[in-house]
């Protein structure tokens, strides 16, 4: 079974839960200034004391881990929000954020969208430089899950690299979020096996 503050720091068994838990979550801008500044304002905001209050006393976090996790958490959001996202994802899809991996130090995902027998690995990086790393991650967080999980469970992994909110990069990261509902829309398509399953023709048709 997962555990709040045990397995993970927030487990959503719909998308709407994201609000109903942290109401000003839609409110959150992910600023054009500096890394260091941001973390300068993260402790008078909101969602940092709600979201810390959701951390098991016995696990020490940074300021830095957490603003990562308000940016993921509102990303996903926002992804969950967005019209192009299929509304069967949308209405049936479970939310895990920074899923503790079993049998591992540290190993934690950002966060895993599942459905039916399909999850999907999502890493989130702000520096294009750490896509690699972030990449690297998925992979490997792939391959420890695949190793616990039935063989029907299938697993993929997307890196989200987005950018900040300023009117340059507003479009960009418009655009980021689009790409990564294309990317679910087509990963969690229910109809996608039996459609394939369906052009399977006996030799006697």
């Amino acid at each position: 079974m997962i555990i709040e503050s045990k397995n993970c720091i927030n487990f959503f068994t719909n998308f709407s839960d994201i609000k109903k838990r942290y109401p000003k979550i839609n409110k959150w801008i992910i600023s054009d200034v500096s890394w260091d500044e941001r973390l300068e304002k993260l402790e008078n905001s909101t969602l940092f004391k709600e979201l810390t209050s959701n951390i098991s006393e016995n696990k020490k976090y940074s300021n830095k881990d957490i603003l990562s996790w308000i940016d993921s958490l509102s990303l996903i959001y926002r992804i969950f929000e967005s019209q192009n996202l299929n509304e069967e994802i949308r209405r049936d899809a479970k939310l895990i954020q920074e899923y503790s991996i079993p049998y591992t130090r540290n190993n934690r995902c950002d966060f895993l969208l599942i459905k039916d027998n399909k999850i999907c690995i999502l890493e989130f990086t702000f520096k294009i430089s750490s896509y690699l790393v972030k990449a690297q991650q998925c992979f490997t967080y792939k391959q420890i899950l695949q190793q616990f999980l039935p063989a029907n469970i299938e697993i993929i992994s997307y890196v989200f690299s987005y950018t900040s909110e300023n009117k340059e990069d507003h479009v960009k990261l418009d655009s980021q979020i689009k790409q990564c509902t294309d990317f679910l829309n087509f990963f969690f398509n229910s109809g996608k096996a039996l459609d394939e399953l369906n052009k399977i023709k006996d030799f006697d048709e």
